[in-house]
């Protein structure tokens, strides 16, 4: 299952899926929570991935960026980008998968140092606040 890695391979990681992504493949989204405590990994999909943070401080690099959301913050990683996810404290996300009817293969990696990918890394701050009837 291409859910962010979880057990004893990942100490800190934990996953719930909520809509699954089977190994053999999934033709729709793909939907879960996750969380890091004190805890990094790095990953590559086949398909576009995309992370809303609900509580906590997530560090996401890709392709050189490096990013720090918060409660309400998005990261979109597209498919055949390697990303690394660190959790200096503490960090519970949202996870959707785009669509994998084929069921390719994800990789976790151990560094995302030497690896080329073509496509990149994209964030959205949280919506503003509406405040005053507006």
């Amino acid at each position: 299952m291409p859910a962010p890695p979880t057990g004893p391979s990942v100490p800190g990681a934990s996953c719930e899926p909520i809509i699954d992504s089977p190994e053999k493949g999934w033709p729709q989204l793909a939907l879960g929570l996750w969380e890091l405590r004190e805890a990094s990994f790095a990953d590559e999909h086949p398909f576009d991935e995309v992370n809303y943070v609900l509580e906590g401080r997530l560090v996401v690099e890709c392709e050189g960026e490096v990013l720090e959301l918060g409660p309400g913050e998005t990261v979109q990683v597209s498919a055949g980008s390697a990303a690394c996810y660190r959790a200096p404290g503490y960090a519970r996300m949202l996870y959707v998968y785009g669509p994998n009817p084929d069921g390719r293969s994800s990789r976790v990696l151990d560094t995302l140092s030497g690896h080329e990918a073509e496509a990149g890394l994209a964030a959205w701050p949280a919506p503003a606040s509406k405040e005053g009837g507006r």
